[in-house]
């Protein structure tokens, strides 16, 4: 009976049988004592029939040693139900077997306490089927330990469920591997929860992988710190859609890393919109490459402050598109350096209208290269002002076309300066007009040289008033053809000459 099997000494239960152990009934073990229970040694243990462990007591459960739940069958384990497992300890919990561990029943697995989940071992955890892992609930995962979390393998990671993970608290999210990270799955990720994204390290950052990286939501995305934007990898930051980085506060976009911009696709480039341009540092602008710069849509450019535009490299100013050049506003015009225009391109210069000219500063019309100056139309010259065209140098001047130097009107040919008079050359002088002699006063007649009297249009001259040709110098006068007398004569003017 029961109350003799309660009577039985330790040395009388353990000299028992295989096969008398195994015949013992429930109602007979029903009779022992926790302290009998504790001394059956773990082989004979093994020996108690499925009907015998599953008919334990929950007051006989707890005389169960560390080592006889270590030594209990995988049938054993199995026979116990959830509420003997309830009343397990957290130092027999720890004691199953791997073996043991996995005869429990998804059921079983989603019912342990939050201590007894505490007390599972990382190597349990590790061995435990993904079954049984993914039967545990969010508030078990919760209370997961690092330890216990970093020690899962790649399979058991890959398979927790949005559900599961929606218990990592902060502190365990943070202290997760990036290596372990990179195994939760794209679903997991995109439920990430805003708090729980933030907590993650810049090294779980740049960690993720590209899969990862592309199932973060814009409402995520926007909620990651500048640190952790900074952290992603080039190629997982190209796996944002467009309207993901439209999505990007001008703090995220401000602290881009060159190497991020560098490498960002052409299409994301285009994408950013005039407001996250004007946040960008000069080193961001800098480290643009030379499609990414002549990317730069015109909309974009909306947003660039002549400030920003003024901190361009002169090489990196050299490769804005020309579309971008004839849409820059008169303020961000301004701001261009004299070493900018002189870095600008035919293109470019070709490319600026004659609004924008008319609203260039003397010192950036004189910086510009006699290549560009030609470039511009003669209605772009004559629309220059007074002030802008007696800026221009003089290589400038000499060396535009005949059609472009015979637009200056008379009125910006009388603003031209001593110096630059004297500079022209022959190479502009047949291409004076008789418009623009007009506009000439004497003082300025008597400053062109010699040479450029000399190549003057002898009818062009003829046009000049008695005042201009009295005006000219006797070394003027020497360098006069037969040709330019002749049409001084026919003009009536000859006798004007002064050859004091």
């Amino acid at each position: 009976t029961s109350d003799q099997v309660s009577k039985l000494t330790t040395a009388q239960l353990n000299n028992l049988t295989s096969d008398q152990l195994s015949a013992l009934t429930t109602t007979q073990t029903a009779g022992l004592t926790t302290g009998q229970l504790s001394k059956v040694t773990v082989a004979n243990m093994a020996y108690l029939t499925t009907d015998v462990v599953s008919g334990l007591t929950t007051n006989q459960l707890p005389g169960l040693t560390a080592a006889q739940v270590t030594g209990l069958t995988t049938d054993q384990a199995k026979a116990l139900s959830s509420d003997q497992i309830s009343k397990l300890t957290t130092t027999q919990i720890a004691a199953f077997g791997s073996d043991g561990l996995n005869a429990f029943s998804a059921d079983e697995i989603s019912k342990l306490a939050s201590n007894q989940v505490a007390s599972l071992t990382t190597p349990q955890l590790s061995k435990l089927t993904t079954d049984l892992l993914t039967a545990m609930t969010s508030d078990q995962v919760s209370k997961l330990t690092t330890a216990q979390l970093n020690n899962l393998t790649s399979d058991q990671l890959s398979v927790l469920t949005t559900d599961q993970t929606a218990g990592l608290t902060t502190t365990q999210l943070a202290l997760i591997t990036p290596a372990n990270l990179a195994y939760l799955s794209n679903d997991v990720v995109t439920h990430l929860s805003t708090n729980q994204l933030m907590s993650l390290t810049a090294a779980q950052v740049t960690g993720l992988t590209s899969d990862q990286a592309s199932a973060l939501t814009s409402d995520q995305i926007v909620k990651m710190t500048t640190a952790q934007v900074a952290a992603l990898e080039t190629v997982d930051l190209n796996t944002f859609t467009s309207d993901e980085i439209k999505a990007l506060t001008t703090n995220q976009v401000v602290n881009l890393t060159a190497s991020q911009l560098t490498n960002l696709n052409s299409d994301l480039m285009t994408s950013l919109t005039s407001a996250q341009i004007a946040k960008m540092t000069t080193d961001q602008l800098n480290s643009l490459t030379t499609a990414e710069l002549r990317s730069i849509t015109t909309d974009q450019a909306l947003g660039l402050s002549s400030m920003q535009l003024s901190k361009l490299t002169t090489s990196n100013f050299s490769k804005l598109s020309v579309d971008l050049m004839a849409k820059l506003s008169t303020l961000q015009l301004r701001g261009m350096t004299t070493d900018q225009v002189v870095a600008l391109t035919t293109d470019q210069a070709q490319a600026l209208t004659s609004d924008q000219l008319t609203k260039l500063a003397t010192t950036q019309i004189a910086a510009l290269q006699s290549d560009d100056v030609n470039q511009f139309s003669t209605l772009e010259i004559s629309s220059l002002s007074t002030r802008q065209i007696g800026a221009l140098s003089a290589d400038a001047l000499n060396n535009m076309d005949g059609s472009l130097f015979s637009s200056i009107t008379s009125g910006q040919i009388a603003s031209l300066s001593n110096v630059q008079l004297a500079a022209l050359t022959t190479a502009v002088a047949a291409s004076l007009t008789s418009d623009q002699v007009d506009g000439l006063s004497t003082s300025q007649v008597s400053l062109l040289s010699t040479d450029f009297i000399h190549a003057m249009d002898a009818d062009v001259m003829g046009t000049m008033s008695s005042d201009q040709v009295g005006s000219l110098t006797t070394d003027q006068i020497s360098a006069m053809t037969a040709e330019q007398f002749d049409a001084l004569d026919t003009a009536s003017l000859i006798g004007n000459l002064n050859y004091n």
